[in-house]
């Protein structure tokens, strides 16, 4: 098979996936800014020890939960 005949990621069951573990990454990546943004406007100061806490928490659940 030549580079030229490779099929597209999207086509693929294993870039699909690489596509849905990116997407739920940007989901937590927007998830962690967003409760760090609300925090630093409401308490005009955070520690970095939260926002640290905040950067190693998982799930969604768990995020959306805080």
């Amino acid at each position: 098979m030549f580079l030229g005949e490779l099929p597209d990621l999207r086509d693929t069951r294993s870039g699909q996936g690489l596509i849905d573990i990116g997407r739920e990454e940007g989901r937590l990546h927007t998830l962690r800014a967003t409760i760090i943004r609300i925090a630093k406007e409401r308490f005009q100061h955070i520690t970095p020890e939260f926002e640290a806490a905040v950067n190693e928490l998982a799930s969604a659940e768990q995020l959306e939960a805080l």
